[in-house]
């Protein structure tokens, strides 16, 4: 089974991705997770690093957040 979750331009922060991380690791689908357009800095990229490992993540869309030099 594969998910494709779209939660792009929904003002998601580093506090909500981080429970969206946790919920996704360890799970036994793979997963196309969009997140563009949010307000993720690297401190919910660095959550997203940890469970990664854990996790059947096999498109990521960050495009348009707050990672990196502003």
């Amino acid at each position: 089974i594969h998910l494709k979750l779209e939660l792009s331009n929904n003002d998601i922060v580093d506090k909500s991705s981080i429970y969206i991380f946790e919920v996704l690791k360890g799970s036994k689908f793979t997963i196309q997770l969009n997140l563009s357009d949010n307000n993720i800095t690297i401190e919910g990229i660095k959550s997203l690093a940890e469970v990664s490992k854990e996790s059947k993540i096999t498109k990521l869309n960050l495009r348009d957040n707050k990672i990196g030099d502003e």
